[in-house]
Order: structure tokens, then C-alpha cells, then sequence
């Protein structure tokens, strides 16, 4: 809802009346949660209108002591950005405010795949979460405006996108928030006129190379003048609603994940497919991608989160490419996130082992072994990353990988699949196997002496559950 503008036909002076934005204030401040004078905030200010009034309002309603202005320079602008940040600065030391503000070579610093969008977005939450934790902070506000709000919905639509796309932009998430996302950007920028408070332009904002600046120059007029000039508040109020749906659906997967997620050794992140399979498959994949997204990793595209519903109903093994190295993978007891190294790498050679030595280690593929001679006093149960072989078991054995001996034994080997080129299995001359978490029908028993092995993932990927 926007708050309402006074229009003064003697002056020709477009008037926002204070009240009603601190009105829009303190609304969204309790809506978000932190409206209240022991609060500590960040404000994010680039020095551009919208910032620039979001911080003036923040005063009006907070502790000037509580108040830290961050100010990122992306280090695409060169003068024009340095000049923002001189300004930023001036106006927090003018209105007695802490100041801190970064750096960065966005072009230089973001990853493969990465826009510079992308990559900026990464690298300035990260320097504001940085700067919450620095100060104390309880809160980080940014400047999203409702306008920035219609050209989110807009472009996501553009991109393609379901419910949660929709709802746009979350006015909370986490610590951060948007004091006046209920605003307009033109109603901000009357109200600084007014009171003389200047603001910053930043160029790029009128480049229509980029896609949100053709959404704001050209789409957005061109709809208004030629279908409804209130396309702006009906895309909000459909936000509004996918938002109260999309937080049902939310509160929905939080109550279900935990039931769904087992522990799979080796995997990033693995569900029960059983499980899985009593819900249904839109809401699965729904609650897969929510899950990935925990991890810092995107969600999928439209045509791609088709091809993960259809793969859901298959029980033969498959695999999905979710982002860069990172794969899903199907079985029919798990579902598991998987690092590429694991299904591409070149399968180990197999090995001739002895323990005749007290302790000792080695390298295979991936792990890295250590063993030792111990003596049992009582059943010893394997567990992750280790195994008990009797010691007259333990000479001349063949170390192989669980691929290769399950072609050559009868069975199913009890190991997930996309993990068998490089899973180690030792196999003693009598025919008994250990492998890591599984072991065969021969344990260590009472008083028995045996040869404890413990391994070592050598292999460190880009996530960890």
C-alpha cells in the first residue's frame, strides 16, 4: 500500500507529507521486526535518492549512536564511483553517523558463470554481513523501493519464474531488510527536493544494455500508457499474494526437510527417495531446490526443474547436472548432491596391501588410509571411515574399487552407485571384503586381533553439507 501524496496547486510543488512516510516507516519496521531504540543497524547507502532518504527517516525513528552507514564501491564507475563514496561519507559525517565503506574489482573478483550483477550482489551482502558482525548490528537495511519491487516481479517473469518469484523481493530475510519498500521512487525523490537534500545519479541506471533498465525506461511506460496505467499496483498486489502462499509453502518444507534428509558419506546433501516418493513430485522438487539453496547453490530453470520432476519417478540410477560440478543424483534408496570428481575421475588401479607392519599408511584415488594392530577386548561395530579386518585376514590383500568388484561378484554392492569408481573395497585372499561403512560377514569378534584402518577424504570439494 503507498501512502498518500498532497499535491499543492498554488506552488506546482509535488508534496509528500511526512507523516505519511513515517507512517510507511514504522509500518514495515514492525512487519520486519526491527523498529525499536536498542536496535543497531547498518544502513546500506549508495548515495542515490532512495538510500538517501531511507537513511534520513532512519534517524527519525533511531539513535544516531545505533546508526552505521556502509557505502560499496564496485570498482566499475572509476571517478563517478569514487565521488559517490566522497559523498556518502560527507553526508554520514554531516548527520554525525559512523561510516565504513569498501572496495571491490567486481569485474576481476566474480567466478565463472557469474554476471556482474550477480557478482556484485554476492560481494556487497557479503561486505554488509561483514560490517552487521563487525558492529554489533542487529539489522542491515537496504533502499528497495516498491518500484524496485515491479521491476523485480517483472524481470523475473521475463526470466521465467513460479510463485516465489512472483512475490519478488522479500521485504526480510535474515538480518536484512527494506525500511521503505512500500515507497515510490519519484515520492522519495520530491520529498528530498523539498528539504534540500541532494542525492547522487549513478549513469548506469540509464544504460538500457542491462535488462532491469530496459524493464524501468521502456517496459514499464509502455504498459502503463498502453494497457493500465496501475500495472504497478496490481503486480505488487499479485506479489502480496504469492507471497502469503509462497510463505505457507515455506513453513511446509521446514516442517517436512528434516524428515526427508539422510546421511549419505560423500554426499553434499542426500534425502530418503522412499520418502520422497509419498509426496508429490512438484512439491518434492520444490523442497530439493529450497534445500540446495541452503547451500548457496541457484535454483534450476524452468525446463530443467521439468526434467528433475520426470527423473523422480525413474528407479533406475540417473544424474542431473544442478550448477558448475555440482550433480544430483538418483538411486533407488537416496537421492544425493554429488561433486563431479566422483563420477568423472579416472577409476584407482587396484593394489596389493599387507599390514605386516605395527601401523602404517597410504594413498588410494580420493582417500587417504592410516592403520594400525589393535587387540580387541570386545565386538567392535564399523562405523564411517574405518574398518576392523582380523589379522590372519590381513595379508596379501587386493584393494579395488566397489565398480569393478561388484562385475566381478555376485550381489549388489551396498554402496551408492555414483560413488563406486572411487569407494574402496578390500578383499582378502579367502574371499571376505571390507569397504568403508559396510563391511562382510566377518567382523571383529572377542579377543581377536585385528588391523584397525581408518581413511580420509583427500579430496576437498567447493561445498560441504
Amino acid at each position: 500500500m503507498f501512502f498518500e501524496v498532497r499535491e499543492f496547486v498554488k506552488t506546482g510543488l509535488l508534496f509528500v507529507d511526512e507523516r505519511f512516510l513515517m507512517a510507511a516507516l514504522k509500518r514495515a519496521g514492525k512487519r520486519q521486526g526491527w523498529l525499536g531504540e536498542s536496535q543497531k543497524m547498518v544502513a546500506a547507502v549508495s548515495g542515490g535518492s532512495d538510500s538517501v532518504c531511507m537513511l534520513w527517516l532512519l534517524m527519525k525513528v533511531m539513535p544516531a549512536e545505533n546508526l552505521i552507514v556502509a557505502h560499496v564501491n564496485h570498482g566499475i564507475r572509476a571517478e563517478a564511483a569514487k565521488r559517490d563514496e566522497e559523498f556518502v561519507g560527507n553526508l554520514a559525517k554531516e548527520w554525525n553517523l559512523a561510516f565504513t565503506s569498501v572496495t571491490f574489482d567486481v569485474p576481476r573478483e566474480k567466478n565463472k558463470g557469474e554476471s556482474m550483477e550477480e557478482a556484485g550482489r554476492r560481494l556487497r551482502y557479503g561486505f554488509l554481513e561483514e560490517c552487521a558482525e563487525r558492529f554489533g548490528a542487529d539489522w542491515i537495511a537496504v533502499g528497495h523501493t516498491a518500484d524496485d519491487q515491479v521491476e523485480t516481479i517483472l524481470h523475473n517473469i521475463l526470466r521465467g519464474c513460479g510463485i516465489r518469484g512472483l512475490a519478488g523481493i522479500p521485504e526480510k530475510r535474515g538480518k536484512i531488510v527494506r525500511p521503505v519498500i512500500e515507497m515510490k521512487r519519484l515520492d522519495l525523490m520530491e520529498f528530498l527536493k523539498a528539504r534540500k537534500i541532494p542525492w547522487m545519479t549513478d549513469d548506469t541506471n540509464k544504460d538500457t544494455s542491462y535488462l532491469r533498465n530496459r524493464i524501468r525506461h521502456e517496459l514499464i511506460p509502455y504498459l502503463e500508457e498502453s494497457y493500465n496505467k496501475k500495472i504497478g499496483e496490481h503486480l505488487l498486489g499479485l506479489a502480496e499474494d504469492a507471497r502469503k502462499i509462497s510463505e505457507r509453502r515455506s513453513y511446509l518444507i521446514s516442517r517436512i526437510l528434516p524428515w526427508l534428509r539422510t546421511e549419505v558419506p560423500c554426499a553434499i546433501r542426500s534425502w530418503d527417495r522412499k520418502r520422497l516418493s509419498g509426496i508429490d513430485a512438484e512439491m518434492a522438487v520444490e523442497i530439493l531446490v529450497e534445500d540446495c539453496k541452503k547451500l548457496g547453490l541457484k535454483s534450476l530453470e524452468r525446463r530443467r526443474l521439468k526434467s528433475l520432476v520426470r527423473l523422480l519417478g525413474k528407479e533406475d540410477p540417473w544424474r542431473l547436472q544442478w550448477q558448475d560440478r555440482i550433480e544430483m543424483c538418483g538411486s533407488s534408496e537416496y537421492l544425493m548432491l554429488v561433486e563431479r570428481d566422483w563420477l568423472t575421475r579416472e577409476k584407482p588401479a587396484a593394489a596389493k596391501l599387507s599390514f605386516d607392519e605395527p601401523e602404517g599408511a597410504f594413498s588410494w584415488g580420493l582417500w587417504k588410509f592410516s592403520w594400525r594392530h589393535v587387540s580387541c577386548s570386545r565386538s567392535l561395530s564399523t562405523r564411517p571411515w574405518r574398518m576392523f579386518i582380523p589379522k590372519e585376514e590381513s595379508r596379501n590383500c587386493l584393494l579395488t574399487d566397489a565398480a569393478t568388484f561388484q562385475k566381478q561378484h555376485s550381489g549388489e554392492m551396498p554402496v551408492p552407485w555414483c560413488f563406486r569408481r572411487q569407494w574402496p573395497v578390500i578383499v582378502a585372499p579367502s574371499g571376505n571384503w571390507w569397504t568403508l561403512v559396510y563391511r562382510s560377514k566377518v567382523g571383529c569378534k572377542e579377543d581377536l586381533d585385528s588391523i584397525a584402518i581408518q581413511a580420509e577424504l583427500a579430496f576437498k570439494g567447493d561445498y560441504r553439507a
